[in-house]
């Protein structure tokens, strides 16, 4: 398709002083700006009272505007900022929860962008606790794009027959792996995979189990069924341990199981700063995830596609990305008891022994990579400006 002019509002993009903050929506517009002439509309609400701001950041042009983002008359700052430049662009992409508030204002309902809208929804759909009293509810706000995007079909389920004509449709998260080509990196700032793209190969020592978990510490990821597993496999005399990064409310009551069941040698729970994501990944034989429900299960998409096979709970039954292909490499236990869980770990690791990590990757393919996320957006672009009728 012909290349678009769009701006990617979005009150969340990394900078060198947080380059953590905003990684999803700074993946997607770099993707995007493959195709298209993107510009960042950052709504920098951590830089409130300083200078506005204006740089090239690879595929991209980023435009930062300071902004609170707490107060009625920085919710209107914000909209008249978003209003003023639609006419400017073919699309005004919304790429998080709070860049749907210049579209929430109640005095401004009736008012039509000049352009079409697609808004992306990464996490959820529902209005959060914080949401301004001031804004329009989040529900309510989601009728109105001319196109509605999340990562999951399932997340759309409620919504998509509320908005008629509107289009709805799910496009995947980009997950970075060795198996795709890196996106540029934010200048001054390490990519969070290695330049040269290499797959690490697992440990696989004999009589030893290295496990891994990525993700919120809380009850929905059962963190006290993979501390069992560990003290179940070293009953059985195999060498296991676990590094668990992630911060959450269960991470505390976690870290007193792991007293009583005397694993503090074995059972580790730290956060990204102490210990990174792709470092935890490399460093492991298997992933262990017992979650309860999940809608798209980023750090296990990614553990896979670093070529670490999967250990899951019944949550991850209906992922999408788990099919025929992926058997081979993922377990789905659905009991909590961690005798099954340690089976399950076992059995796992000597059906793959002699896979490499490329092999286990390659199991999912390319539907996740930056190039094919590109070309997922042509389509909803395409199909948006169809629906808005600002085709051109």
């Amino acid at each position: 398709m012909d290349s678009m002019k769009v701006a990617i509002v979005t009150t969340e993009y990394p900078t060198i002083e947080s380059p953590n903050t905003g990684v999803f929506v700074r993946m997607n517009a770099q993707a995007i700006g493959m195709n298209h002439q993107v510009t960042v509309v950052h709504l920098r609400s951590e830089a409130a009272g300083s200078e506005e701001s204006h740089y090239v950041d690879a595929n991209v042009e980023v435009r930062g505007f300071p902004n609170a983002m707490r107060a009625p008359e920085d919710f209107e700052r914000a909209a008249q900022i978003v209003y003023a430049l639609a006419p400017g662009f073919d699309i005004i992409h919304t790429m998080n929860q709070r860049s749907l508030i210049p579209f929430g204002l109640p005095e401004r309902e009736e008012e039509q962008l000049a352009c079409a809208w697609v808004h992306t929804e990464p996490w959820q759909l529902t209005s959060p606790m914080d949401w301004p009293q001031e804004i329009l509810p989040v529900e309510e706000i989601l009728l109105r794009p001319d196109g509605l995007i999340a990562p999951a079909v399932k997340m759309l389920e409620d919504i998509a027959s509320r908005r008629f004509s509107s289009y709805t449709a799910a496009v995947p998260y980009i997950v970075p792996s060795p198996l795709y080509p890196s996106l540029p990196p934010l200048e001054g700032v390490e990519s969070p995979v290695p330049a040269d793209n290499e797959f690490v190969p697992r440990p696989r020592v004999a009589g030893q189990l290295r496990l891994v978990s990525v993700g919120a510490v809380n009850a929905k990821h059962q963190p006290e069924v993979a501390i069992r597993t560990v003290k179940t496999l070293r009953a059985a005399g195999v060498d296991a341990t676990l590094t668990w990064v992630g911060e959450g409310v269960a991470k505390i009551r976690s870290q007193e199981k792991i007293k009583d069941l005397k694993l503090e040698e074995y059972v580790r729970f730290v956060s990204a700063n102490e210990v990174g994501v792709m470092e935890a990944l490399n460093a492991a034989d298997l992933f262990i995830g017992p979650t309860k429900e999940e809608n798209f299960y980023v750090p296990a998409l990614q553990a896979l596609l670093t070529g670490r096979p999967l250990v899951l709970g019944e949550g991850a039954r209906d992922l999408q990305w788990i099919s025929a292909d992926t058997e081979p490499v993922v377990r789905i236990v659905t009991e909590k008891n961690s005798k099954f869980w340690a089976e399950a770990c076992q059995e796992l690791q000597a059906a793959t022994a002699t896979m490499e990590p490329r092999e286990v990757a390659e199991t999912v393919g390319d539907r996740y990579s930056p190039t094919a996320i590109a070309a997922e957006y042509d389509e909803v672009y395409a199909e948006t400006m169809a629906a808005s009728g600002f085709a051109r």
